[in-house]
């Protein structure tokens, strides 16, 4: 988590494919994180919006919560 301001940050496309897996992750602060993270570069860097819509259909409700936010 402590790399999440950098992701979320990263001007270039590459970081996206490493926050992917991570909305996935087992741990929650992790996967918020990368969710959040994700939402973010979403709306200003133009990336895919593929992993938040898997996130939404998530078993945490804090990850879908976070997802459905970050494609609204």
């Amino acid at each position: 988590p402590r790399l999440m301001p950098a992701a979320t940050w990263a001007r270039g496309s590459q970081v996206d494919a490493a926050l992917t897996p991570l909305c996935a992750h087992s741990r929650p602060e992790l996967r918020q994180a990368a969710i959040t993270a994700l939402s973010w570069r979403i709306r200003k860097r133009k990336a895919d919006s593929a992993p938040l819509v898997a996130a939404v259909q998530s078993a945490d409700p804090q990850a879908q919560f976070l997802a459905a936010e970050g494609l609204a």
